[in-house]
């Protein structure tokens, strides 16, 4: 028997449908406003963070509808799509941009002229050439422009398709009942007790052995250490979990903030197991 899920790596036609249409309507909507916030947002010094917004929510879009919606099981095809993704969006963003620079300094300069750059790539480029050459804004009264433009340039396209491309396809990798066509039925599990000893844990759980969860119980708090386990369950009785550790530390403002330690990811329950762990649903919310 398998101890870890492994996605069969298949997708729907139906995913790539659904991705030509959000090419065409929600990643060109994104685009132009991130491009009006880039543009008419005075604190330059934050357009980084509002780039990794905008990639957020691209992959975001794109794992909730392509991935999701669409079925897809295939980890490669789903990165390959939220890097297109981020492409598609961030191209009609140059456009509208250089077309917003353009009008600053070209008042009648219409829609046509937008139709133009987003139609050719060539003249698109030319234009960028052209405002990176000058720059549009400065540091400490220093106009920024040429290599050192270009850099921060670079370095935004590849905080947007980065991201994108992160958060598009997580979702393909969980578990996918494919005698039925559906996602597993994930259930969070309340706040449960930190796991002191996670390789113990994980050696049993790969044995079926039905101790394994004998040190679990709900946690006092989510302040301190805790562990949070997500339950992936089918139909059919097939049950995979992922076991996630949060360490807790105080931060030099006082507050409590929790690290992320990986456990577990995606390995498969026994039916005296997957029964230990189900015992603290009713203390959860099904997603």
């Amino acid at each position: 028997m398998k101890h870890y899920y492994k996605p069969s790596g298949k997708f729907s036609i139906l995913s790539i449908l659904y991705f030509l249409i959000l090419s065409v309507t929600a990643f060109p909507i994104l685009g132009v406003i991130y491009a009006y916030c880039i543009r008419y947002i005075p604190f330059v010094y934050i357009n980084f963070l509002i780039a990794a917004g905008f990639g957020f929510g691209l992959g975001l879009l794109i794992n909730i509808v392509v991935i999701n919606k669409g079925k897809n099981r295939n980890p490669g095809v789903s990165a390959v799509l939220g890097t297109l993704g981020g492409a598609v969006a961030l191209y009609v963003h140059w456009a509208v941009w250089v077309q917003l620079v353009i009008a600053d300094g070209t008042p009648d300069a219409g829609m046509g002229q937008l139709f133009t750059l987003v139609t050719d790539p060539g003249m698109l480029g030319e234009w960028i050439a052209k405002i990176n050459e000058v720059g549009t804004w400065g540091i400490r009264n220093n106009a920024v422009h040429g290599t050192f433009l270009s850099v921060i340039w670079g370095i935004e396209a590849l905080i947007v398709i980065g991201i994108s491309t992160l958060i598009s396809f997580p979702r393909a990798k969980q578990p996918f009942c494919e005698q039925d066509g559906v996602w597993f039925e994930e259930t969070v599990l309340p706040t449960l007790n930190y796991i002191g000893d996670a390789p113990k844990m994980v050696a049993e759980l790969e044995k079926g052995t039905v101790t394994a969860f004998d040190e679990i119980s709900l946690a006092a708090t989510e302040e301190k250490d805790h562990s949070v386990i997500t339950v992936y369950a089918s139909k059919r009785g097939d049950c995979y979990v992922t076991v996630l550790n949060k360490k807790a530390k105080i931060t030099d403002k006082g507050k409590i903030e929790h690290t992320d330690e990986a456990v577990v990811s995606y390995i498969r329950l026994n039916q005296s197991l997957k029964e230990q762990l189900l015992k603290f649903q009713s203390h959860t919310t099904t997603s």
